[in-house]
């Protein structure tokens, strides 16, 4: 993976993973849209790190 994109990627996780854990309705809700957008794997990807 590009340098430019483990940034932003990296991020984004920290900032899923505090959804997850202060708001997991809310995560809950998300991830059904996170997956469509994403693709299956790249969401898990995402998520597993």
């Amino acid at each position: 993976m590009p340098l430019d994109m483990q940034m932003p990627l990296a991020l984004l996780q920290d900032m899923l993973l505090a959804l997850r854990a202060i708001a997991p309705d809310v995560f809950k809700a998300w991830l059904p849209l996170g997956i469509e957008l994403l693709g299956e794997p790249a969401f898990i990807e995402l998520m597993v790190g």
